[in-house]
């Protein structure tokens, strides 16, 4: 937005930046307008690519951004097919050496040094190109480049987020192969990022950045776990206390049951009769003994 403001005033011509590309910037942090613009030049490049132009010249004096906040690529004289080692005259070929990709760089070599070009220069130069871009606009110095370069970037802004280091690394790998595939990949990496998804390119080893991505992404989920959490408790306590209560009065029933069993007396046998003696006449219970005697 400080660009935009600047050149707002440096103009003569009266200059309403407005628009939903000023809104998002102006609520976005500086490493999300850097992705969010790298996904538009990305977009760009696709849409060239698609039409079988290699820009060959990706680079920050190429990059304007309107009044309403959208990136422009501009300068595309430069831009032809792809480079292929079979073509025998090369003479369009060029762009600017501090952006160049690595086999850029040696085909441009090769046709100064009237030598035949061995590798192919396609539409993954420009994304390497757009890669050195986004490496320096988020902190990495182009004078300290390596093999790695992406792997200080961290250390030189910590906004930068592990995941964003690696897509970085891959746009800026040596090796043709080992980077995106095309630009729509890359744009698409990073709307994932900037909507604090996973990215599909790359792998997402911080543990910590998908949670802090999870979390963002669902800003109500760690309030509704905790309300899930409570409510097993409370039911658990519920549960827990309720088969206490019938337990006890389980017990004290079974021990009302034996106490009231202890003061019943046993049952005697001679009220209902009594065995005949050996040689007695017929005996009969009760009080019917009594009342017919025996025979003289």
């Amino acid at each position: 937005m400080r660009v935009i403001e600047e050149a707002q005033a440096a103009s003569p011509v009266p200059l309403r930046p407005r628009g939903p590309g000023v809104d998002w910037l102006a609520r976005a942090s500086y490493a999300q307008a850097i992705c969010w613009i790298g996904a538009c030049l990305a977009q760009a490049l696709h849409y060239a690519h698609e039409r079988g132009l290699v820009h060959l010249d990706v680079k920050p004096s190429n990059v304007l951004l309107a009044a309403d906040g959208t990136p422009m690529l501009l300068d595309f004289h430069l831009a032809r097919g792809p480079v292929l080692p079979a073509e025998s005259s090369h003479e369009r070929i060029g762009g600017t050496l501090d952006y160049m990709s690595p086999e850029q760089a040696r085909a441009l070599e090769d046709v100064r040094a009237g030598r035949r070009i061995t590798e192919s220069v396609d539409e993954r130069s420009d994304i390497y190109s757009l890669g050195l871009i986004l490496y320096e606009a988020l902190g990495g110095a182009l004078d300290e480049r390596s093999d790695a370069p992406a792997r200080g970037l961290r250390q030189a802004n910590p906004d930068v987020s592990p995941a964003l280091v690696a897509l970085v690394a891959r746009c800026l790998a040596r090796d043709p192969r080992r980077r995106y595939p095309d630009a729509l990949a890359l744009a698409e990496d990073l709307r994932r990022h900037l909507a604090d998804q996973s990215l599909k390119g790359v792998a997402n080893r911080s543990v910590r950045e998908r949670v802090r991505k999870w979390r963002r992404r669902r800003p109500h989920a760690p309030a509704l776990l905790a309300m899930g959490l409570a409510v097993v408790v409370a039911v658990s306590l519920v549960a827990t206390s309720t088969v206490n209560h019938w337990a006890q009065r389980l017990r004290e029933a079974e021990t009302a049951l034996r106490a009231r069993s202890g003061r019943w007396p046993r049952q005697s046998g001679s009220r209902v009769g009594a065995r005949a003696r050996p040689g007695a006449g017929p005996q009969y219970p009760g009080r019917w003994s009594s009342r017919w005697p025996s025979g003289s």
